[in-house]
């Protein structure tokens, strides 16, 4: 049996400005749907300070887990460690520099919840974007170019 329908595990390494923004747009949504989701951040020995970002970000936002792991691993490793960690039915990888559309959990739950058999579901889309990126490393956070505030 499960704890939760969706385990959102996010591995991080050393990007903990683009994280902060990721956690901020996901927070709304993570409360929103908290019975039914668990999250989890997977901070593969950072050394820029992620460690004691998450504790104090776990301190104010108890539905937005942690776990610090000692030992750096390569890519491959720390998303299957992450993934060991997830306890939902479903699990929702997600990337560190990826913001979330504002309704994304709700669109899932509604899609879990009403094909109860469902193996995958794949999506893609990028919310609020200029014309003009050429690299998403481009992309610009701001009240114009997101749709998370």
């Amino acid at each position: 049996m499960y704890d939760k329908l969706i385990s959102i595990v996010l591995p991080t390494f050393n990007r903990k400005e683009y994280l902060k923004l990721t956690l901020d747009c996901f927070l709304d949504q993570v409360n929103r749907n908290a019975n039914d989701i668990s999250f989890c951040v997977c901070n593969n020995a950072s050394t820029d300070g992620t460690d004691s970002f998450l504790e104090k970000y776990n301190l104010k936002n108890k539905n937005v887990g942690f776990v610090n792991f000692a030992e750096h691993v390569d890519v491959g490793y720390s998303i299957s460690r992450a993934n060991d960690l997830a306890n939902g039915k479903y699990i929702l990888m997600w990337g560190d520099d990826d913001i979330p559309a504002p309704y994304l959990l709700d669109v899932l739950l509604k899609i879990v919840k009403e094909y109860s058999d469902v193996g995958l579901v794949h999506y893609n889309r990028l919310v609020g974007y200029d014309d003009n990126i050429d690299c998403i490393n481009k992309l610009l956070v701001n009240d114009r170019n997101t749709s998370c505030s």
